[in-house]
């Protein structure tokens, strides 16, 4: 799976409801990403956890 800027994912918060968050850059090994339904905010992640997050299904592509 490649990384791309302006993806979109889904996942599930706490409480129930569908959060999104958006990459805003996959450079190297970072994954950086704003969250942009749900919670505010960014935050960066290692590529290789944030596919073994999508693997496992936590986060989904929209």
């Amino acid at each position: 799976m490649i990384i791309e800027q302006g993806q979109q994912f889904s996942y599930i918060l706490p409480n129930g409801d569908e959060g999104w968050i958006e990459i805003t850059s996959a450079i190297g090994n970072q994954v950086a990403f704003k969250q942009i339904h749900g919670k505010s905010g960014s935050d960066s992640i290692n590529e290789d956890t944030f596919k073994q997050l999508v693997n496992n299904g936590y986060f989904k592509k929209r």
